[in-house]
């Protein structure tokens, strides 16, 4: 009686054209994120970075998830080597894969082995979130949702994110973060720039980021829509 996609744009038209699902039938609930019910404060920040061996004045950028080439993790360390900004950029790593050893290579090659910080599986990023200023997930395949999208923007950091699957419709480009191409070097360095270079619109990007985590991305609210569906259909 009833189809729910996770995003609104990249499954249904497929849905519909390639295995034949009535449109009428369909409708998008995005997934649920657990959310803190705070965000890491100065003092939070202060300690997990000395927890890291980050330097305190350091711009830090956050990647949690696996570390595989469909991630697309080496264009994010290709990025920071090629940023303007570089001197003060650390990207610490948060997951494990079968294309660790590439990305470490990545980083030595391109000059930066010593500013990309190789965490291993981490069962709780809490610490990675409290020590980053944004967080990037440069996946080069069609992510379905992105929950690590909404984990950064819940913990009030903006999102470099490539565009790709349903990761494109999870926020408004330049409001909560910032949306670049996959694949592409030169974008994700640009990106890191421009959120390096000035701390006030990285603020508003922050506290945009929360908001909607919160208002659209939230447990209860996914509970509701689906009980409303529920409801729906029990008298259908």
């Amino acid at each position: 009686h009833a189809t729910v996609s996770v995003n609104r744009d990249d499954y249904p038209p497929r849905l519909v054209s390639e295995f034949g699902f009535r449109p009428e039938r369909l409708l998008t609930i995005y997934n649920g994120v657990p959310l803190p019910a705070s965000v890491p404060g100065t003092d939070d920040r202060r300690l997990a970075r000395e927890t890291l061996g980050l330097p305190s004045d350091s711009f830090v950028i956050g990647y949690v998830g696996r570390v595989s080439a469909e991630k697309g993790l080496k264009y994010a360390v290709e990025g920071l080597a090629s940023a303007r900004a570089r001197a003060r950029m650390h990207l610490l790593v948060a997951g494990d894969g079968d294309d660790l050893a590439s990305a470490r290579a990545a980083a030595t090659v391109a000059g930066v082995a010593d500013r990309v910080h190789f965490l291993g599986y981490v069962s709780d990023p809490s610490r990675v979130y409290a020590a980053a200023d944004i967080a990037v997930v440069p996946s080069l395949w069609n992510e379905a949702f992105g929950r690590v999208v909404v984990e950064a923007m819940g913990r009030a950091l903006p999102v470099v994110a490539t565009t790709v699957g349903g990761m494109r419709e999870l926020f408004e480009d330049g409001e909560q973060g910032l949306f670049v191409p996959k694949a592409d070097t030169a974008a994700l360095a640009a990106a890191f720039d421009r959120l390096a270079a000035d701390e006030a619109p990285r603020r508003r990007m922050a506290a945009a980021a929360r908001e909607l985590a919160l208002t659209r991305y939230s447990t209860q609210r996914v509970a509701a829509e689906y009980a409303r569906l529920y409801e729906s259909l029990s008298h259908a």
